[in-house]
């Protein structure tokens, strides 16, 4: 039979189109719905039809690179930061610790939030600027998911540039990572049995307000 001739021929094919080349090239009428009882019943015997999954290929946003920035920084103090995120377990709760540093001054500023969410970069992200007087040019940062949505709306409405790691190369964040494994190794003991996210911000806030005060006095 024709049908079953046009479907082990073309694998494939639908019965609409096993309907369309028995019209023109057997110049057989024959209904939709005939050629699918026909493959119904012969099914045992034709050849299994695989179904194939459409892939949708996803546009990557070309994300900005350090090495592509670096030529137009001017060197100052407060243009480029580096920022990260470490979630820490304390002994009755868990924080997440919003961290930051100015590679030329080695300032570093950390605030503590009880999830790490956009809404929170984009708080992390007024608080910082404030502190660095609007002066931020480059952000650089991982491919965390905080650094989406309201953060980005943050960055877009000041006119920052955001600089993105390549995905696991914590290396390119060296200054960031230093200052949490300090937080991690030396003073995490300080908060340790703390519960409330606002007493720990406090023991932060005693911990870096020196080394602002000493950082921007010599501006």
């Amino acid at each position: 039979m024709q049908v079953c001739q046009i479907r082990r021929k073309y694998p494939y094919f639908g019965k609409e189109k096993i309907k369309r080349i028995l019209e023109r090239d057997y110049e057989i009428n024959i209904s939709v719905s005939s050629v699918g009882r026909i493959l119904t019943q012969y099914r045992s015997v034709l050849p299994k039809v695989k179904i194939q999954n459409k892939r949708i290929k996803t546009l990557k946003k070309k994300r900005t690179r350090l090495a592509q920035v670096k030529k137009d920084m001017k060197g100052i103090i407060s243009e480029w930061l580096q920022i990260d995120t470490i979630e820490l377990n304390l002994r009755f709760t868990k924080i997440f610790l919003f961290s930051a540093v100015d590679p030329l001054s080695r300032l570093y500023y950390l605030r503590a939030y009880q999830r790490a969410t956009s809404l929170n970069a984009r708080d992390f992200l007024l608080r910082l600027n404030y502190l660095h007087d609007d002066r931020i040019k480059y952000l650089q940062i991982d491919n965390g998911s905080e650094w989406e949505k309201y953060f980005v709306q943050e960055v877009e409405k000041r006119k920052i540039t955001l600089v993105y790691d390549y995905p696991k190369s914590p290396k390119m964040n060296a200054f960031v990572e230093r200052v949490n494994g300090t937080v991690q190794t030396e003073y995490l003991d300080r908060f340790y049995e703390e519960t409330s996210v606002s007493k720990i911000n406090e023991i932060l806030y005693d911990w870096t307000a020196p080394l602002q005060l000493d950082t921007f006095s010599k501006k």
